[in-house]
């Protein structure tokens, strides 16, 4: 779910879909299934990226990450941040400065330390900690107009269903300014803390196999404020 995942996943390597009973790898709760999320690993060499990318509605977005040797080949280390923001292309109508809603703002760092100290054995660490405060979802409800539940043979109407072309933001009745969507002002969003780290040490046995132990933590912290009315604007209630 959203309270431990954002979609601007940082410097993953791949994404794993693996079908079916899982427990035994990833634990209890990976009874059907499992996503799993790979993070690139400390290279052996050097390597150094960085990006930044700008648009409008005060999209924001940059990258950055370092990986390479510690002390010597066989302790290394990895580690990328990311910021990106963006306003939001909707306006608040029942906000006094028309604050922009439908935006985020998102502030990642991802790190692992690889540690190999003979030819059989590997220590793999990994934490990752974010940020992350989502904006108001833009949306709103538009009153049904067809498909009558109740039918001819009772007088009160009981219509189902929206149907026609969806008018544009900007004509909706109530609203104050162009693509703008009433939400109450006090209603600030969503703020999200995460905290993850885990510890993979594996003894490679050769040709009998290996033994592997896989340890995490997970900590999340949540709080949001929301407006679930949906209503278009006509009117107010507290």
């Amino acid at each position: 779910g959203r309270e431990g995942l954002n979609f601007s996943q940082l410097d993953v390597e791949r994404i794993e879909v693996v079908k079916g009973p899982q427990s035994a790898l990833y634990g209890r709760n990976a009874f059907s299934g499992a996503i799993n999320y790979v993070t690139k690993p400390p290279s052996e060499e050097f390597e150094a990226k960085a990006s930044l990318e700008a648009g409008n509605d005060g999209k924001l977005k940059t990258t950055a990450l370092v990986s390479g040797p510690i002390l010597g080949e066989r302790f290394r280390g990895r580690i990328a941040g990311l910021y990106d923001d963006w306003d939001g292309s909707y306006q608040n109508a029942l906000a006094t400065d028309n604050e922009d809603i439908g935006g985020h703002r998102f502030r990642s760092i991802q790190g692992s330390l690889l540690f190999l100290p003979t030819d059989d054995w590997m220590i793999d660490l990994s934490y990752y900690t974010s940020n992350d405060d989502i904006d108001e979802a833009p949306t709103v409800a538009l009153p049904t107009n067809c498909e009558d539940r109740v039918g001819d043979n009772n007088a009160t109407e009981r219509l189902q269903n929206f149907c026609g072309e969806v008018p544009d933001i900007e004509y909706i009745p109530g609203l104050n300014g162009e693509d703008a969507i009433p939400k109450v002002a006090q209603a600030t969003g969503e703020n999200r803390e995460l905290d993850r780290a885990n510890l993979r040490i594996e003894w490679d046995l050769h040709e009998t196999g290996s033994i592997a132990a896989l340890t995490g933590y997970s900590n999340t912290k949540q709080n949001s404020v929301s407006d679930f009315s949906r209503s278009l604007g006509e009117s107010q209630s507290f």
